[in-house]
C-alpha cells in the first residue's frame, strides 16, 4: 500500500490519499505521517477512495484501542490538530470510518464522507473561507509540497521581494525538501528582480547546498514578462556552475514535462 502526502500551507491543510491492498502498518504511518511537520493547527483530509480490502473487526478495534490509548497518552499534543475528514465510499470502510469516528471524536472534530467534494466544503466551512493574518500579509505567494512526485508548486503574484525568496530557499532546506523539484510560476508577479537580487539568491541556494551536501533539485520557471524571463534565464546561467538545474518557461505543461524528466534522471 502507498499514500500520497499533500500538503497546503495557504489552506492550513493535509490531504492523505490511501492507494492499494490494506495493511495496517500503512495506515499507522500515514496517519503518523503529519506528525513530523510542523502542521499543528492544519485540517486533515483522509482518502480512503483507493483502498483495496479493509481490516477484519479486531485488527480494527485494536488499532482503534493504540489510537485512544495515545491521544489520551500524558505525553499527547496538549494543542490538537485541525479538524479531520475520512472519505470512504467503500460502505464497509464506511462504517469502520463512522466507528472509529465514534471512538476517537473527542478532543477532534472529525466527520465521515462518501464523496471527496463533500469533504472539503465541510473543511472550508469549519475552518474559515479567509486567510489567517498572516496568510493575508503573504497572500502573494502560494507554496503547495506534493511529497508523493517530490514537488513544489510555487506561484508568486503582485508585489515580492528578494527577502521572500530567500525565505523559500530557507523553508526548503528546514523541511528537508531541498532535493525536490520547484515549479515556480511568476506570470502575475510584478516584481522585477535586480541582477544584485539574482546574484544574492544564486548565492544564497550556493551556500545552502553546501550545508545541505548536494546540489538543489531542479526549478521549472514560468514567466509571461520578457523582462522576467531574462532574469530568470540570468538565474539559470549563474547557478549552473554549482550544479542548479533550472530552466525558463513561457507554459506550465511544458515547465511540468521538463521538471518530471529531470527527478525521472
Amino acid at each position: 500500500m502507498s499514500f500520497l502526502f499533500t500538503r497546503d500551507d495557504r489552506q492550513r491543510r493535509i490531504v492523505i490519499a490511501l492507494q492499494g491492498a490494506y495493511r495496517a502498518h500503512d495506515i499507522i504511518q500515514a496517519m503518523r505521517r503529519h506528525e513530523r511537520e510542523d502542521v499543528r493547527g492544519y485540517a486533515l483530509l483522509y482518502d480512503l477512495r483507493g483502498l483495496t480490502g479493509y481490516p477484519g473487526i479486531e485488527e480494527f478495534r485494536h488499532l482503534m484501542l493504540n489510537e485512544v490509548s495515545d491521544a489520551q497518552s500524558p505525553q499527547a499534543p496538549r494543542e490538537p490538530h485541525g479538524p479531520v475528514a475520512v472519505v470512504a465510499s467503500d460502505p464497509h470502510l464506511f462504517g469502520l470510518a463512522c466507528a472509529y469516528a465514534d471512538l476517537i471524536r473527542h478532543p477532534l472534530r472529525i466527520e465521515i464522507f462518501r464523496a471527496r467534494d463533500e469533504a472539503e466544503r465541510w473543511m472550508t466551512a469549519v475552518t474559515g473561507s479567509g486567510p489567517s493574518p498572516r496568510e493575508r500579509r503573504d497572500e502573494a505567494i502560494q507554496y503547495v509540497r506534493d511529497d508523493a512526485r517530490r514537488w513544489i508548486r510555487l506561484s508568486m503574484c503582485g508585489d515580492s521581494s528578494l527577502e521572500e525568496v530567500i525565505g523559500i530557499i530557507d523553508r526548503q532546506e528546514a523541511e528537508g525538501t531541498w532535493g525536490y523539484g520547484m515549479l515556480s510560476d511568476v506570470r502575475t508577479m510584478s516584481w522585477s528582480p535586480s541582477r544584485a537580487d539574482i546574484h544574492r539568491i544564486v548565492v544564497h541556494i550556493d551556500e545552502t547546498a553546501v550545508r545541505c551536501g548536494r546540489p538543489r533539485g531542479p526549478v521549472a520557471i514560468v514567466t509571461a514578462e520578457a523582462a522576467i524571463f531574462k532574469r530568470a534565464r540570468l538565474f539559470a546561467a549563474l547557478g549552473a556552475p554549482s550544479g542548479q538545474s533550472s530552466e525558463v518557461f513561457f507554459d506550465v505543461p511544458t515547465a511540468e514535462t521538463w521538471l518530471d524528466e529531470r527527478l525521472a534522471s
